[in-house]
């Protein structure tokens, strides 16, 4: 929605929001025990989710097409004088529609740009410390290759290449490194290899784009960017992760980002 129709989109809500669905997941073998604890963490994961549809001015953290479906049968039920069903019953049902359908549009996505395949694959980053991730991106290679070769033979401008290159190279980059943060807050890192893999992807960013790149960030990538600005500084897990001292975040980041403002002038 928010590449469509400009739907307003905030990493900060939807870190909330994974933070919220990240509980839950890891308490729901036990939630048909009434454990207390459990019901505290399904009671704290339902005020988050809450505080997040605050922050966004409406529901769409908590409800998307799923509520739709839902709420349509709620209306057919009534004109047909039907006894209503439970909300949480149609909305469990359309979910698991509404699942099958993303997945059939991600085949769509995937058969029309095989390098999409990159951007599903940093919800399970965490989980892939051993998978050699090249192969994730071997095809990438040949589609860049692809694209200045068609701008070579006039089928597109330059320009145009270089601005589809560019744009792509930042989506990359943000995508990488707010995936990286969340798992750093929110996991321990398996090994030190590991660590410098994601410590690397995090500060690229900062190393990568230039005056030019910020020139093409969409409002979602600019969120992103403001996320990842903002989360680095006051992350003790990613100061102790990789040995910083926090002190020094809060003003070496700054200076970069002072250099690439100043450079955009």
């Amino acid at each position: 929605a928010n590449l469509i129709t400009g739907e307003y989109y905030c990493e900060h809500v939807a870190d909330m929001v994974r933070t919220a669905l990240r509980t839950m997941l890891e308490q729901s073998s036990r939630i048909r025990e009434r454990d207390p604890e459990v019901i505290g963490s399904i009671t704290e994961a339902l005020v988050l989710t809450g505080i997040a549809m605050k922050f966004a001015g409406n529901s769409r953290p908590a409800s998307g097409c799923e509520h739709h479906m839902s709420h349509f049968w709620e209306m057919l039920f009534l004109m047909h004088g039907k006894k209503a069903i439970l909300h949480g019953t149609k909305v469990g049902v359309a979910a698991i529609a509404c699942l099958q359908m993303y997945h059939m549009l991600a085949e769509i996505l995937e058969a029309a740009d095989p390098d999409s395949i990159e951007v599903p694959a940093l919800a399970h980053l965490y989980d892939m410390d051993k998978e050699p991730l090249a192969d994730i991106t071997q095809e990438t290679e040949s589609i860049c290759r692809n694209i200045f070769i068609t701008a070579k033979e006039g089928k597109i401008k330059a320009r145009d290449a270089m601005v589809y290159m560019s744009m792509r190279t930042v989506r990359r980059l943000l995508q990488n490194s707010t995936a990286c943060i969340s798992d750093i807050n929110h996991q321990q890192m398996k090994s030190k290899a590991q660590g410098n893999a994601y410590l690397w992807m995090i500060i690229q960013p900062f190393i990568s784009i230039d005056q030019f790149s910020i020139a093409t960030l969409t409002p979602q990538e600019r969120s992103q960017f403001n996320y990842v600005i903002s989360q680095l500084p006051k992350s003790t897990k990613f100061a102790k992760t990789f040995d910083i001292d926090q002190r020094a975040l809060n003003y070496l980041l700054p200076q970069q980002l002072l250099k690439m403002y100043v450079l955009t002038l």
